[in-house]
């Protein structure tokens, strides 16, 4: 490749891919882990209460008098930017869980809900928390809405797995609300774990979705390369549901080709030494829109 200097010009395109689809709608069910968790522990005594942040993977509830109290509960992130809230059909919550060694007698019970949307949106997942937040993130834990009324519990202190249907748009029972508890940007949902008695250790948590739309693709991966002073070639993974790829030049929105192969080369480029090339690939299909991004990539022109 040669080398640039500072009087040599980097011209920059930008190009994206339509891939045009025509598969039917049909309802879908993914498997989404969560992508983050946080915990939070409110402890009181009879100067008051304080808070602190944790790990989420232990929730907590003590009470051995009315002026001594300890209580830690847990948020879930999962994200789901394939499709909207609004196409979801079913959510089944799959949660492995086991009694915590040091739990009182008994079961150890809690409850599942949807953290208060306010304060769930405002405190930030990442990094320290201040102690309005953390006091913040105990209080929009505990008196979010409840998806799941009756709580789960165990006496086991090996994980047991329990799945728990959360929400279904056609059976009675779960308020047309539930969802916009869940997330009002619509593209993931946030789960509250409260306790209500004992300390439960939460292994893993995970939520099957049903939902109206189309498979999400695979990725496809791009490479460019120059064989000329004035030509890119342009090759991509082919996508099997797709009929025909649109070529767009970005800079200026200009359409370049529509072509049924997965390569194409882009000619009429400018002979400077040098060129950066930015992909994004559009991917459009019948219910949804995927957008991949590509980091820049220097490419020599010959």
């Amino acid at each position: 490749m040669p080398k640039l200097h500072k009087t040599q010009l980097l011209l920059f395109f930008s190009f994206f891919i339509i891939f045009s689809t025509f598969t039917y709608c049909q309802d879908i069910t993914e498997t989404i882990n969560y992508s983050q968790r946080q915990g939070a522990d409110e402890q009181c005594s009879f100067s008051g209460c304080t808070y602190f942040g944790g790990f989420g993977d232990i929730i907590s509830y003590t009470n051995s008098s009315v002026t001594n109290s300890s209580t830690k509960n847990a948020r879930y992130l999962f994200e789901h930017p394939n499709f909207t809230n609004d196409k979801i059909k079913r959510i089944v919550l799959e949660v492995e869980i086991s009694k915590y060694g040091f739990s009182t007698s008994g079961s150890t019970i809690m409850q599942i809900r949807a953290p208060q949307t306010s304060c769930n949106e405002d405190v930030p997942w990442f990094g320290g928390l201040s102690f309005a937040e953390q006091e913040d993130l105990f209080n929009c834990n505990l008196f979010g809405n409840i998806v799941f009324q009756d709580g789960i519990g165990t006496t086991n202190i090996s994980p047991t797995t329990h799945n728990l249907l959360i929400y279904d748009e056609n059976l009675s029972g779960f308020s047309s609300q539930t969802l916009a508890y869940f997330n009002p940007s619509n593209d993931s949902l946030t789960l509250s774990f409260t306790p209500i008695v004992g300390d439960t250790g939460i292994h893993s948590a995970k939520i099957h979705i049903t939902y109206e739309g189309n498979s999400v693709p695979d990725t496809p991966s791009l490479s460019a390369t120059s064989n000329s002073t004035s030509s890119i070639n342009l090759n991509w993974t082919n996508i099997n549901s797709s009929t025909s790829y649109n070529v767009f030049r970005c800079d200026n929105n200009q359409l370049i080709a529509t072509t049924i192969n997965n390569s194409y080369t882009v000619s009429g480029l400018n002979s400077e030494p040098a060129i950066v090339i930015k992909f994004r690939l559009l991917i459009i299909m019948v219910f949804q829109t995927f957008l991949i991004v590509q980091a820049p990539q220097l490419i020599g022109l010959q």
